[in-house]
């Protein structure tokens, strides 16, 4: 009974310094002056690039699908109505237990890729699809940095479609995120400014997805 009341005990004092946190990012959020270069600019311009290129040469078996999200700094609100009002479309028309949904939430100073979830068990947060941006970024020579979660860190898109799947018993869909830790104490201030966004990053986050995405096309059946 005592493990049980401390581990419980621990979870809820967590859970307060995590509400508290948020909290605070919130109302700073709500006061702050910053241009958003890092977060969120960097995330909208490689996606634009990347759409680009798929529109220039498409895949030959797979459908990727662009969606920029409102209101993610409100609790997620533009992608958990997205998937409210689409996901069941998604079950009907696609394969989900073998598609992926890469996030791409901030590229500033370097490129961070979140692998392990879990405050004190650490697990994979998919079963391979970083294994192949990892693997597309080392044929080209280009440095991503594994992430772990953070007590006091954000959330982000890919945790709603992880979240859908689950709900639809979708259990081979997958999720990334590309985000950087090391710059959270830019974002959200007058500090997430352009230079922060290095352009080899930006451009080596496109190639790496981009070359990532036509492996995993090559791949269907």
């Amino acid at each position: 009974n005592r493990i049980y009341y401390s581990f419980r005990n621990i979870t809820f004092v967590i859970g307060i310094i995590i509400l508290i946190l948020n909290l605070i990012l919130l109302a700073n959020k709500k006061s702050d002056k910053s241009i958003g270069s890092i977060d969120n600019a960097s995330g909208v311009a490689i996606l634009i690039e990347l759409a680009k290129l798929i529109k220039k040469d498409p895949l030959n078996k797979t459908d990727v699908l662009f969606l920029w999200c409102g209101a993610e700094e409100r609790g997620l609100w533009g992608s958990r109505q997205y998937c409210n009002k689409h996901f069941e479309e998604f079950i009907q028309d696609y394969e989900l237990d073998k598609s992926y949904n890469i996030n791409i939430d901030m590229v500033g100073t370097y490129i961070g890729l979140l692998d392990k979830l879990g405050l004190i068990k650490k697990k994979n947060l998919n079963d391979n699809l970083n294994d192949v941006l990892l693997a597309s970024a080392g044929q080209q020579k280009i440095t991503i940095k594994k992430e772990s979660i953070k007590i006091g860190s954000g959330s982000s898109d890919h945790q709603v479609f992880r979240a859908y799947a689950k709900k639809y018993e979708k259990k081979g869909f997958q999720v990334s995120l590309f985000s950087t830790e090391d710059d959270v104490r830019y974002i959200h201030s007058k500090h997430d400014t352009p230079d922060k966004c290095s352009v080899e990053n930006l451009n080596d986050c496109i190639e790496t997805c981009y070359n990532a995405i036509k492996s995993l096309d090559l791949r269907v059946e």
